[in-house]
């Protein structure tokens, strides 16, 4: 698997640092993961899979104004 999160098409010629091999973290907010696969008898996935995914770690302030 190759993949990008800066909106980049990824490609199989691409730096190792851009093929999965461990977990990897997403930055606080939208990042936009565009990837494709190769099995092992070297066949490739037809198209570009992409999903987006928010990161949201900020706590929400809540004030109460009245307990009646």
């Amino acid at each position: 698997i190759v993949f990008t999160t800066n909106g980049d098409e990824p490609h199989f010629g691409m730096p190792a640092s851009n093929t999965y091999s461990t977990p990897f973290q997403t930055p606080q907010g939208v990042t936009t993961l565009k990837y494709i696969c190769r099995d092992k008898a070297g066949n490739n996935e037809a198209s570009v899979k992409t999903q987006v995914y928010t990161v949201d770690s900020v706590l929400p302030t809540i004030t109460v104004l009245s307990n009646t």
